[in-house]
């Protein structure tokens, strides 16, 4: 993956929102944060994946992606909805993935889009389960 699809997450979250106010009034750049940081515990390399649309975290093994996250606190929306289904989309079409994963506080459900498995689970599950 190229150097330039990287993120810069605070690795003390309470610090970064002090520093940033913005940071700390943003749930969704706070929970992508704490999943980022949480991938990265467990050893995994990410970086993040722009199409047109964005792919929030994609986990790279042996320089091949391997898995496409999106971060998102609520899907109720559908504006919000769509656009998270489809950078995940997008992205797993890419890389020849054959599912991935919506990440959310308390949602879950799995759809069929375009070819692509799309989970969408609670962050705490997946990890729990992973």
């Amino acid at each position: 993956m190229p150097r330039d699809n990287t993120k810069c997450y605070v690795i003390d979250q309470e610090l970064g929102s002090t520093l940033t106010y913005k940071l700390g009034q943003n749930n969704g750049r706070l929970m992508e944060t704490t999943v980022a940081l949480e991938l990265l515990k467990q050893d995994n390399e990410i970086g993040y994946q722009q199409n047109g649309s964005e792919c929030d975290l994609v986990v790279t093994e042996k320089g091949n992606i391997t898995e496409a996250n999106q971060v998102s606190v609520d899907l109720s929306e559908n504006r919000t909805r769509e656009r998270e289904v489809r950078g995940l989309v997008k992205t797993c079409q890419i890389f020849a993935l054959n599912e991935g994963t919506i990440l959310t506080l308390d949602q879950t459900e799995e759809l069929e889009r375009d070819g692509v498995r799309v989970r969408i689970l609670p962050a705490w599950q997946y990890f729990y389960s992973a």
